[in-house]
C-alpha cells in the first residue's frame, strides 16, 4: 500500500501530465481557431471592398441632398423595422406621436437647405464597463451639413454591449434614435436656421408658424436618416467582433491584414 507522502508524489505527476497535454491540445485549438478567423478575416474584407464600390456612388447622392434617401425602399424598411415593426408597445405609443410612417412626407422636407452628409469613415475606439473589462465599440464618423450649419456626428450602428443578449435589436435602435434626437437638438440650437415652435403648442401656434417645420421634429427625422447611413456604412466584419471578443477573454493577438475600405 502506497503511503500519503507517495500517493502526493503520484497525484502531482498526473497532474503535471494531464496539464501539459491539454495545454498542448489548446495550443493547437488556438492556432486553428486563429487561423481560420485571419482567413475569415480575408475573404469579409474583399466583400466589404466590394460593398464599397457601391457606397461610393451612393455617397454622392448623400452629398448632394440626403433626403433623397426617404423616397427609397431600403430606408422605408429601415424605419419599419427601427420603430413600426418593434413588439414594444409603449414605444409604439410614443412613437405614433413623433414620427410619420411616411418619410416623403417628413419635415425634413420642408427645409429649403439641403441635408447633405460628408466624409463618411467607419472607425472603432476601446471603451470600459464600469467593471473595467475593455470593450471594441464599432462607429462611424460623418460629416452633417444642413445650410450653414455643420457638425460632426459619430454613430455605434450595433453597439457591441447591447446585442448580446441583453437587449433585443429595435429597442436599443430606439434608445440609440432618442440619444441622437437630443444630441441633435442640441446642435441645431446653435444654428442660423430658422425652426417653428413645438407641435405640442398646437393651435396657439400662428399659421405662419405651422409653415415651419420644429426643431425637434427635423432633429428626430435627421437622426432616423443618420442611422440608416450609419448603418450602411458599418463596414466591420464579423472577423473583427471575434478578434475582439478572443482577444478580451483570453489575450489572443488581434491582427488585421488592412484597414477597412474609406469613403471620402
Amino acid at each position: 500500500m502506497l503511503t500519503l507522502d507517495k500517493l502526493l508524489t503520484a497525484h502531482s505527476t498526473l497532474k503535471q501530465r494531464n496539464g501539459t497535454q491539454i495545454n498542448a491540445q489548446l495550443r493547437q485549438l488556438q492556432q486553428h481557431i486563429l487561423a481560420q478567423l485571419h482567413a475569415l478575416q480575408q475573404q469579409e474584407e474583399i466583400l466589404v471592398a466590394d460593398e464599397y464600390e457601391l457606397l461610393d456612388p451612393i455617397q454622392d447622392h448623400l452629398a448632394r441632398d440626403a433626403r433623397s434617401l426617404t423616397g427609397t425602399d431600403a430606408f422605408q424598411a429601415f424605419v419599419r423595422s427601427l420603430f413600426i415593426e418593434t413588439a414594444d408597445e409603449l414605444v409604439c405609443r410614443y412613437l405614433a406621436t413623433q414620427i410619420d410612417p411616411d418619410p416623403t412626407i417628413w419635415r425634413l422636407h420642408q427645409l429649403k437647405e439641403p441635408l447633405q452628409i460628408h466624409c463618411t469613415q467607419p472607425f472603432c475606439e476601446e471603451v470600459f464597463d464600469d467593471e473595467g473589462i475593455s470593450h471594441t465599440l464599432y462607429l462611424v464618423k460623418m460629416e452633417v451639413q444642413l445650410g450653414r450649419w455643420r457638425d460632426v456626428v459619430d454613430l455605434a450602428p450595433q453597439p457591441l454591449m447591447e446585442t448580446a443578449g441583453e437587449f433585443d435589436l429595435p429597442l436599443s435602435g430606439f434608445k440609440q434614435w432618442l440619444k441622437l434626437t437630443e444630441q441633435l437638438k442640441g446642435a441645431l440650437r446653435q444654428s442660423p436656421l430658422g425652426f417653428g415652435t413645438q407641435e405640442t403648442q398646437g393651435n396657439k401656434r400662428s399659421a405662419r408658424q405651422k409653415a415651419v417645420p420644429s426643431q425637434r421634429g427635423v432633429a428626430q427625422e435627421m437622426a432616423c436618416v443618420l442611422m440608416f447611413v450609419g448603418e450602411l456604412f458599418h463596414s466591420y466584419t464579423v472577423a473583427d467582433r471575434l478578434w475582439s471578443l478572443l482577444s478580451a477573454a483570453h489575450g489572443m493577438p488581434q491582427p488585421r491584414s488592412s484597414p477597412p475600405p474609406t469613403a471620402e
